[in-house]
């Protein structure tokens, strides 16, 4: 989830959809690497990880339904 400004707060399902479609996985591990564009392997992705923590993102729950 990133975060989101106070300008932006009557936009924030759809911020928060969108930013969603392109980190869902099945761990947070994989998330994390989805949105630091890195593998989990990458003797980087900590240092990357650690980047987005710090810009104020955060993982999120979220529930898939199909109909």
């Amino acid at each position: 989830m990133p975060p989101i400004s106070p300008w932006d707060k009557k936009y924030k399902d759809k911020i928060l959809l969108d930013n969603a479609k392109q980190t869902l996985s099945e761990t947070p591990a994989g998330a994390w690497a989805k949105c630091a564009r890195c593998s989990i392997r990458d003797t980087d992705y900590s240092r990357r990880v650690q980047h987005w923590f710090d810009r104020g993102y955060r993982l999120g729950e979220c529930k898939l339904s199909i109909k």
